[in-house]
């Protein structure tokens, strides 16, 4: 692998903006997406946290859905960490699974580093180094969505042409993806309120 593509996919991911991909909704946005709807106010920072970091400041960073929700750890020095909380059953992509891909990804990309994966009682818990950059949650995305996902496309396709498929042991191809939402269905764990009102059901 060329250390040349890693070092043009971190200019162009630090260019974009880019540190984390994680996306929110966009409020009051120009752009034809549906307006979100009302959330919960926010939990607060599970108590498993201070085992991991303590002395380390937890605020809500990314909340997609209840058993899973990232926290952006400040710590007291200034650093920053951010801790993805996977409660009960761990879906894929679990928690193990995202701390392998980005273990074996460091020498050929600008990952986080991995900087733990605990299992306590129902709670698995990875807490990665923060990145340069803005993260997709950041409110400068919130007025124009589209960018974000032009970014988040332009970096994804950096990540593939950086490494190349037949070098990724990770595979999820169509027949792994059908799979994957196949057993989603049985296990009646799709929310069709998720979807976009366009997308047929």
């Amino acid at each position: 692998m060329s250390r040349r593509w890693a070092g043009a996919l971190h200019s162009s991911l630090r260019s974009c903006g880019v540190a984390e991909t994680v996306a929110v909704a966009a409020v009051g946005s120009p752009t034809p997406y549906p307006r979100p709807r009302a959330v919960p106010p926010d939990p607060p920072p599970p108590p498993e946290l201070e085992q991991i970091a303590p002395g380390w400041k937890a605020t809500l960073a990314y909340r997609l859905v209840p058993r899973l929700i990232t926290w952006r750890l400040s710590g007291p020095d200034g650093a920053v960490r951010f801790a993805k909380v996977a409660r009960g059953t761990d879906h894929y992509p679990t928690l193990h699974g995202e701390s392998e891909r980005m273990i074996w990804a460091a020498p050929y990309l600008p990952v986080p580093t991995v900087v733990a994966l605990e299992q306590l009682g129902d709670a698995t818990i990875l807490v990665t180094q923060g990145l340069p950059g803005h993260d997709a949650t950041n409110a400068a995305w919130r007025g124009d969505l589209p960018a974000l996902v032009r970014a988040l496309g332009h970096g994804l396709r950096a990540f593939h042409q950086a490494v190349g498929e037949e070098w990724c042991p990770f595979r999820f191809d169509l027949a792994r993806a059908l799979a994957h939402v196949e057993e989603r269905v049985r296990a009646d764990d799709i929310n069709r309120e998720g979807f976009h009102p366009s997308t047929p059901t």
